[in-house]
């Protein structure tokens, strides 16, 4: 069985974007971006995404296996590209990390922008939780992570 998110478009109401994040782990929104926006982002990373390898390098077969052998996958797109920056400053995404994470901190950064490229015939990713890197937050009464 496969689950469906809600699909919204872009000038849905914030608190409507957090009631699908919160009953359904996540939510869909329609044409977020402005197409010149995602233009300049592709234009900034085609230069990795044509040279960079793929699967896992760590010689690790759980990473391998995690990662999968048709996926590229590569960070730092903040460093890579301005418009990454514009992209995680969009209001709505803004809007949806602030309501989310400032109930529990008094500040918040970004611990990786990550891009994944998935392959021709590559294995789905087995079910995880990026939380997971951080045990200690990973209790029923921890903050969003």
């Amino acid at each position: 069985m496969r689950a469906e998110l809600a699909v919204l478009p872009s000038d849905a109401e914030l608190a409507e974007v957090i009631g699908h994040v919160n009953e359904e782990g996540g939510v869909i929104l329609r044409d977020l971006l402005g197409s010149a926006l995602i233009d300049r982002f592709r234009e900034d990373i085609t230069s990795e995404t044509e040279t960079h390898g793929s699967g896992a390098t760590s010689g690790s077969e759980r990473m391998a296996e995690f990662w999968g052998s048709q996926t590229k996958r590569f960070t730092r797109l903040g460093w890579r590209s301005q418009a990454f920056e514009d992209i995680m400053l969009a209001p709505t995404l803004r809007g949806v990390a602030d309501t989310l994470l400032l109930p529990s901190c008094d500040d918040y950064w970004l611990n990786t922008g990550q891009m994944m490229i998935i392959g021709p015939g590559e294995s789905a990713q087995m079910w995880h939780r990026d939380a997971n890197n951080w045990p200690p937050l990973c209790k029923p009464d921890s903050p969003e992570v």
